[in-house]
């Protein structure tokens, strides 16, 4: 039974390689764990980076209460604004 002996030996080979801290490296991941190992990353510091800046701007109530439905107050901003916009210049008719 070589098959057996040699088996053995090939694991023991392994065992004292491991022992010693050079072990093969394992495997890569396949790509779609790479690319999901990628946006762990990305994301966040996309998203840090819009904080940070917000910080600094002292804006970041603003980018936290962020909607994409405008509010009364500025439609009402809007209104105005197309108003003055349809006047001629000088304010007369």
């Amino acid at each position: 039974m070589p098959s057996t002996q040699a088996g053995h030996r090939a694991v023991q080979h392994l065992v004292a390689l491991f022992r010693r801290g050079s072990a093969p490296p394992p495997p890569p991941p396949p790509p779609s764990v790479r690319a999901a190992l990628q946006l762990l990353y990305i994301v966040p510091s996309c998203l840090g980076a819009v904080a940070l800046t917000a910080a600094s701007r002292g804006e970041l109530r603003r980018i936290w209460s962020f909607t994409d439905r405008p509010s009364f107050g500025a439609l009402e901003a809007l209104a105005q604004q197309e108003a003055s916009d349809e006047q001629p210049p000088g304010g007369q008719q």
